[in-house]
């Protein structure tokens, strides 16, 4: 891990409510590693919504990405939330942009 390392936490309320929790571990695991983390949990979004605020955070160029989707794309039946096949896509192309951060 480069130090210092920059952290991106994507997702939606459960990143949230977990940023500090990782955070915490983080450092517990890596005490003499400086981190720079970017909190960027949105309560409600979905992994389409969330694509949206894609370039900026890979613009961010981080070391590390989390990504935390999943629980609104599938938690309530609603017209906008796409299908299993759409939630696929959608990570993908999150994990393939941030590797191309290099």
């Amino acid at each position: 891990m480069e130090n210092p390392c920059k952290i991106v936490l994507y997702g939606d309320s459960l990143t949230v409510r977990y940023a500090p929790i990782f955070e915490a571990m983080f450092k517990a695991k890596m005490p003499n590693i400086e981190l720079h983390l970017i909190y960027a949990g949105v309560s409600g979004e979905t992994s389409r919504d969330a694509l949206r605020r894609l370039p900026d955070l890979v613009a961010e160029k981080p070391n590390v990405a989390v990504i935390c989707f999943g629980m609104n794309d599938y938690g309530k039946p609603d017209l906008h939330k796409g299908t299993i096949d759409d939630f696929r896509a959608n990570l993908v192309t999150m994990v393939n942009a941030f590797q191309n951060v290099g």
